[in-house]
């Protein structure tokens, strides 16, 4: 039989910013890994031919610009990128 939280800890969670949707969770774990990027190396670009470069991020990011330009993706999360200054310009793997 499955539980539901209580209030009280549903609140306590909401307060420190815990994501009840597993799809914004993974994108939010993503963003946290480019945010790292970012901190390491001055810049949020990853690229193949960069030293230590984590290809799924590299995937990441293209699926981001090829959600942007199809229309997909949120208001929100393109402003959360472009917070980073990341290049939405760049050159995409997958496209």
């Amino acid at each position: 039989r499955a539980r539901l939280l209580e209030p009280q800890r549903q609140a306590a969670l909401q307060a420190l910013g815990f994501e009840w949707e597993a799809e914004e969770a993974d994108w939010c774990v993503w963003l946290g890994r480019l945010a790292q990027f970012k901190a390491e190396h001055g810049h949020s670009s990853p690229w193949p031919l960069a030293q230590g470069v984590d290809l799924y991020l590299i995937n990441w990011c293209s699926v981001q610009r090829i959600a942007r330009r199809c229309n997909i993706l949120p208001p929100a999360r393109i402003e959360r990128l472009d917070a980073l200054g990341f290049d939405w310009t760049g050159a995409d793997p997958l496209s």
